[in-house]
């Protein structure tokens, strides 16, 4: 087959292929057209009055995480109702991580940190 003939061939392939997957996705959208509504959130989420039957209790697990435990504990400490408390359980990190919790700890007293035990050798 001339090497022209056989691009026509790949590219006939690669089409059919495509208009496939095409199918496929339509197939997976059109469900959307006709879903229900989201369920509306209880008060509190968003919404004027207070919820106070909800608590959030956020657990954080780490080990060697001080490059990037800021933005998540910055983003839990903007958090208001229902989060009632941040529990960092640390792994005894080496880096620093033990230290950050401690400093985000004093400004927003939600956050506990929670020493566990040092974890098996291998």
């Amino acid at each position: 087959m001339p090497p022209m003939e056989a691009l026509h061939g790949f590219a006939a392939v690669l089409l059919v292929a495509q208009t496939v997957m095409l199918g496929v996705v339509f197939a997976r959208l059109a469900p959307g057209r006709t879903r229900r509504p989201p369920v509306r959130p209880h008060a509190g989420f968003g919404l004027p009055s207070p919820v106070s039957d909800t608590t959030v209790t956020v657990v954080v697990a780490t080990l060697n995480e001080a490059s990037r435990l800021s933005p998540c504990l910055s983003g839990l400490m903007e958090q208001t109702a229902p989060l009632l408390e941040v529990l960092v359980v640390d792994s005894r990190s080496s880096d620093g991580t033990r230290e950050l919790i401690e400093t985000a700890a004093l400004r927003d007293s939600r956050i506990r940190l929670i020493t566990d035990d040092p974890l098996p050798d291998g």
